[in-house]
């Protein structure tokens, strides 16, 4: 029986721009794929070889490509003048191009805050670039946006997820009863509970009478206002609060202006707690704030957690009030 080809991933990076955050993202990758799935040149060309001819087999056999873009990833030329990637000899430029050509998955994965490039900036063979969905992976969430492109990159080569094994839970020696059975059982126990406090209500001596008894007056707390715009200083994006007494609606921009979730929750006290919908990458994530409001309102500060895909991702969030 023939046995299926292994499907291979290619990382495109630049040197002086990530090649540390790329070093990490990659033995984060090797815990997933095997060894020989993954080219990255520093580990693949042995010495003497050409690594022209290397780099063109690779890209060759490749189906997906990781473009790593950071902070540096335009690079001025040696003049100073234009960016590396219009030269047609630089190595960034050929490798991204024939993926394109190819029109194998390409994603642009943003690292370190940078951000995706302007169509005038870019040749005329990377401008197809800009329609790839890219993804974003911060420092601050950088297990979890690395375990999501993980679960990403498993689903297009068709890398099967492995499943946690789970003792069959015991089944309770009683008699099967048919599942339209389960309702009438429940209300026949509802019925005699209800049954039994009527006749202890019955059975009860009768109280000697006495006046009503005056009700507290119980002051209201007042709601907090968090209406307003506040700032993530962390990674620059903003949560723009509107509130109807209570209840508080959410909408989430990144740094570059672009809506990325929205949600909704309740504020009791100082004590605000938001279910909101993330999307990055194209993935939805499920993510719950719960922030505390500061003694002068300027502040929100707390704990924000994101789950999608089995994944679980907890950190410290702090917004200041513009």
């Amino acid at each position: 029986m023939a046995t299926m080809a292994k499907k291979n991933i290619f990382i495109s990076y630049r040197v002086r721009d990530t090649q540390a955050a790329t070093g990490r993202l990659v033995d984060a990758l090797k815990q997933h794929f095997e060894g020989d799935q993954l080219f990255m040149d520093i580990d693949k060309i042995e010495p003497g070889l050409d690594f022209e001819e290397v780099i063109a087999k690779s890209l060759d056999n490749c189906d997906v490509m990781l473009a790593m873009i950071g902070p540096d990833w335009m690079a001025l030329s040696e003049d100073k003048k234009t960016s590396r990637l219009h030269d047609t000899h630089d190595w960034v430029r050929q490798e991204i191009a024939s993926a394109l050509r190819r029109n194998i998955r390409v994603v642009p994965v943003l690292l370190e805050g940078a951000e995706m490039p302007k169509e005038e900036d870019l040749p005329e063979d990377l401008k197809p670039l800009l329609r790839r969905q890219s993804y974003e992976i911060s420092n601050k969430r950088w297990q979890y946006d690395t375990q999501e492109l993980i679960k990403v990159l498993k689903k297009t080569l068709g890398v099967a997820e492995a499943r946690p094994q789970t003792r069959p839970t015991p089944r309770p020696a009683v008699q099967p009863v048919a599942a339209t059975k389960s309702n009438k059982s429940f209300w026949v126990i509802a019925g005699a509970v209800a049954v039994l406090i009527l006749l202890a209500r019955i059975w009860q001596p009768p109280a000697e009478p006495v006046g009503p008894s005056p009700q507290p007056m119980v002051e209201q707390p007042s709601v907090k206002n968090v209406s307003g715009t506040w700032y993530d200083a962390g990674d620059g994006s903003r949560f723009v609060l509107s509130q109807d007494i209570g209840r508080v609606h959410m909408v989430i921009y990144a740094a570059n202006n672009i809506q990325m979730g929205q949600g909704q929750g309740v504020i009791i006290g100082n004590w605000l707690t938001i279910d909101a919908v993330v999307v990055m990458g194209g993935i939805s994530i499920d993510t719950k704030l719960r922030l505390e409001l500061s003694a002068d309102e300027q502040v929100l500060a707390g704990n924000v957690n994101a789950s999608g895909n089995g994944a679980n991702y907890t950190d410290v969030v702090r917004l200041v009030r513009q």
